[in-house]
């Protein structure tokens, strides 16, 4: 008989029950603009980066609602490792906080962060 398995039981699991789980907090990084920081572990009772990624901006959203704000992704960094003994799936999100109709308020275009920088010093 197959084994049937419920991943939205596994959604409701919280970091505590996690080993490998951690949660910056938000970091103010300059005017309006913060960073928050997820480690979840990469098992499927944890959820992954999926799970991290939703936590990360699930709780930036709320940071800015809670001041009367709207939201604003201007980045995110995804990598992985190991913490807690574990694989993890690490996430960082950087963000605005910004008032409804200011001019910066756009529809973000995300660009992936490159692994190499190729910097031309030739004058």
């Amino acid at each position: 008989m197959p084994l049937l398995f419920n991943f939205r039981t596994f959604e409701k699991f919280d970091c505590p029950r996690c080993a490998a789980c951690s949660n910056s907090g938000v970091l103010p990084l300059g005017p309006d603009t913060y960073r928050i920081a997820v480690t979840r572990c990469a098992g499927l009772a944890c959820g992954g980066s999926a799970a991290a990624h939703r936590k990360a901006i699930g709780e930036a959203q709320e940071y800015c609602a809670k001041q009367g704000k709207q939201f604003l992704v201007i980045g995110t960094n995804q990598g992985g490792g190991v913490y807690a003994g574990s694989v993890s799936a690490d996430v960082q999100v950087d963000f605005r906080c910004l008032n409804p109709g200011d001019p910066g308020l756009v529809r973000p275009t995300l660009e992936p962060v490159p692994d190499v920088v190729i910097q031309d010093r030739r004058r």
